[in-house]
């Protein structure tokens, strides 16, 4: 881009693109166009430029003083052909006379195309004639699928097929569509480069789209997002936990509820913390209280303390079970087990055990005191590491969001619509990791197939959000979870082809089949 700005300025002529947003419409009406040539257009017959140039101009003009998208398709389509006419006459080649046919028809197709709505249908089109100039000097448009022109039409209407009129976010995304658009239509005088500037913004414009705060999908992307950071704690704190008990003498029932249940207790403690300062303490002071209140007491002064501190340790793990709405009756194994260390703990005085290890319970707090509980570090591990279901539920709670879980559960039955069984794992790994945001699909909810649009994928690629065309309903995949869906075909892209090879191949069958009755 920068280069063809550098070309356009040592021609003598500043690209249009910036000048002419500036001056306002009046500076337009009077514009040169043809005068300055990319060198990427050199090669396209001048009289031939200058009109596709004049008709481009023409189209900006409307397009500032708010004429451009007021026409009804039909109406659109009959303007434009009138318009390719007029440029097709001062073709003085052959190639070039097919080449603007060719393109001209290619948007005729698009206004036919059952997939894009009406008013995006309009907005595409004021790309005809950048794109005719595209296609008589880069044979790539046709080749390519990754050809910057292609590639924004592709883009738009890919974001577009579930796109209905009503709604603040449907205007805002309309809204990006003619910015795009406008940002190619008003550049007359800039190379094919201009197609990759309007992709980059209409990509950035998807990659950092948000709804207000309390947006039902933004909270419901909050939620996802507090639920990968809360894993990410846990996992991280039982890491801590589990280096400060080293060489700590733990029976395996008591290891486990430290490093499964009561790191998450850690967690919530340590959210809570923010707004409560030193809410967390009790909690890790808990750790080592509820080890030394495990280990033999052989002196009658620790078993005359055990008495006192076993009630205060039960007390704050109910607490902190309330505190991640674990019930109480749920932890009955564990309760069992405590009471009967407890029980073995205070018998231990009574035949002193010269193999006991002795806990230095000082040294214990402060190893736990030191255990860092945050998100997650650069170098944890990239692949996506489960979250429980229970996870997801306290943080859609907390975020007031609603968010539809799909799971295991509602997967797979006997009777599921065209299954891709013969598809691999990495071959449908492969395919999601393609999947663009922004882009629809037709996905199964557990109750009906609805039109859904993949708005975002966290971070490490724990969760993938999709909203409904209608309401914004949210629901989230986990990876596994997802590629059991496409394996089933309960998600499946709405467009069974991008829209350029889609138009393509349908004039290659109407010609087929015009070919077809000549010849009978």
């Amino acid at each position: 881009m920068l280069a063809i700005r550098s070309i356009s300025r040592r021609a003598g002529c500043a690209p249009e693109s910036a000048a002419t947003v500036a001056a306002g419409a009046s500076a337009l009406a009077s514009a040169p166009v043809g005068l300055c040539v990319p060198v990427q257009f050199a090669a396209i017959d001048p009289a031939l430029l200058a009109s596709i140039n004049e008709v481009q101009r023409l189209n900006a003009l409307a397009t500032m003083t708010g004429r451009g998208g007021a026409a009804a398709p039909a109406a659109k389509a009959r303007e434009e052909h009138q318009l390719r006419q007029n440029v097709v006459e001062k073709a003085t080649r052959q190639v070039d006379k097919l080449t603007v046919e060719l393109v001209g028809m290619v948007f005729d197709r698009i206004h036919q195309d059952e997939q894009i709505p009406a008013q995006i249908k309009i907005a595409l089109s004021r790309l005809q004639f950048p794109v005719m100039k595209v296609a008589l000097a880069d044979v790539e448009l046709f080749v390519s699928s990754t050809q910057p022109a292609r590639r924004l039409m592709d883009r738009i209407a890919s974001t577009a097929v579930g796109w209905h009129p009503e709604g603040d976010e449907n205007a805002r995304y309309l809204a990006e569509v003619n910015r795009a658009i406008n940002t190619v239509v008003l550049a007359i005088n800039e190379g094919p480069g201009i197609f990759e500037t309007a992709l980059d913004e209409f990509e950035r414009y998807l990659a950092e789209e948000r709804g207000p705060e309390d947006d039902p999908v933004t909270r419901a992307r909050r939620a996802l997002e507090d639920a990968e950071k809360r894993e990410a704690m846990a996992i991280n704190a039982a890491a801590g936990i589990r280096r400060a008990l080293d060489g700590v003498p733990t029976e395996p029932y008591l290891a486990d509820f430290l490093l499964d249940v009561w790191v998450k207790v850690l967690v919530a403690a340590t959210l809570r913390e923010r707004t409560e300062p030193g809410f967390a303490a009790r909690y890790r002071d808990a750790v080592s209280d509820l080890i030394w209140s495990v280990q033999p007491k052989s002196d009658p002064a620790d078993r005359k303390r055990l008495v006192k501190t076993i009630p205060a340790v039960l007390n704050t793990l109910r607490e902190g079970l309330q505190l991640i709405d674990v019930p109480f009756s749920g932890m009955r194994p564990f309760f069992t087990s405590l009471m009967a260390s407890h029980a073995q703990a205070a018998k231990a005085g009574e035949a002193a055990d010269v193999n006991s290890v002795a806990v230095d319970q000082t040294t214990l707090r402060r190893k736990v005191d030191e255990v860092p509980i945050e998100g997650p570090a650069e170098d944890m591990a990239e692949q996506p590491w489960p979250i429980s279901a229970g996870v997801l539920r306290e943080a859609a709670a907390a975020n007031h969001a609603e968010v539809n879980l799909l799971s295991e559960a509602e997967q797979v039955t006997a009777d599921e619509r065209a299954p891709d069984d013969h598809l691999t794992d990495d071959a449908i790994d492969a395919m999601i990791d393609a999947w663009e945001r922004g882009s629809w699909f037709d996905l199964w909810t557990g109750e009906q197939t609805e039109r859904v649009r993949l708005r975002w994928v966290s971070p490490r690629g724990h969760f993938y959000l999709f909203t409904s065309a209608e309401g914004g309903r949210a629901h989230s995949l986990a990876p596994s979870i997802l590629r059991g869906y496409v394996r089933a075909g309960r998600i499946k892209p709405a467009e069974r082809s991008p829209l350029f090879q889609r138009v393509v191949d349908h004039l290659l069958r109407d010609m087929q089949g015009e070919g077809a009755a000549v010849a009978a």
